[in-house]
């Protein structure tokens, strides 16, 4: 049902998840409400359009967003696959009961979507983050001939296709929540140096004005002394 995290090189263009072999699955990006940290949501979005047109599966495949700027930087080229845009849902810290809303929302979206690929920012350090791609694939029934899904376990009730749905949103949640906290951690991170080198940035620019400020003002002042002294000398003389 999970498949473990997988790093994306945008910069090689290797790395893209072939949707082909598992063409009725969706995409759920994970991006921020804010922006002004560095490029964790254009990256995303670029490797979800660049896995798109790899896969040539994007005349059909459903986009759940969450995050408010994961919309626009999809909307330009392939706005019309997006299902669904859940904003607003980094005001708090992650949580559970949070993610488990998230997936109710993105599952009554897409009730038979087989699975879906979670295109998020991993975390590395307080200075990187590497774009990664998970899939979680729904439990369905199994076709003629084949094993029932946890055949060898009573289940209540006794309805397997409600317990194997069941399983299905908790598996997606558990993904969701894992992803979740590392996208944000990542968020938080390239923020956080953003801002830093924006202040190292706006203080050189302080400093080189007011260098600037200083020798205008300083220029101004000898040459008023010049003239000063300029005109005593000839009344004097």
């Amino acid at each position: 049902m999970f498949e473990p995290y997988s790093e994306i090189d945008n910069t090689a263009g290797t790395g893209y998840p072939d949707m082909s072999a598992k063409p009725n699955s969706g995409i759920i990006i994970l991006s921020s409400d804010k922006g002004l940290c560095g490029g964790v949501n254009t990256s995303t979005g670029k490797a979800v359009k660049q896995t798109m047109a790899a896969s040539g599966s994007a005349a059909g495949t459903q986009i759940f967003v969450v995050g408010d700027k994961g919309r626009s930087a999809l909307q330009g080229t392939v706005g019309e696959n997006i299902t669904c845009t859940l904003n607003d849902c980094w005001s708090q810290g992650t949580n559970f009961s949070q993610v488990a809303e998230i997936v109710s929302e993105i599952q009554a979206s897409a009730p038979d979507a087989d699975g879906h690929y979670i295109f998020f920012n991993q975390f590395q350090s307080m200075i990187s983050y590497q774009n990664s791609v998970t899939y979680c694939g729904a439990m369905q029934e199994p076709a003629e001939g084949e094993e029932m899904p946890l055949a060898d376990y009573e289940v209540e009730p006794e309805n397997r296709a409600e317990v194997m749905e069941n399983f299905s949103q908790y598996a997606l949640g558990c993904a969701m929540y894992g992803t979740m906290v590392e996208n944000a951690a990542s968020f938080q991170s390239s923020q956080m140096q953003a801002m830093e080198n924006a202040t190292k940035n706006s203080n050189e620019v302080v400093e080189t004005l007011s260098l600037k400020y200083n020798k205008a003002r300083q220029t101004k002042i000898t040459t008023e002394l010049c003239e000063i002294v300029a005109g005593a000398a000839a009344l004097e003389g």
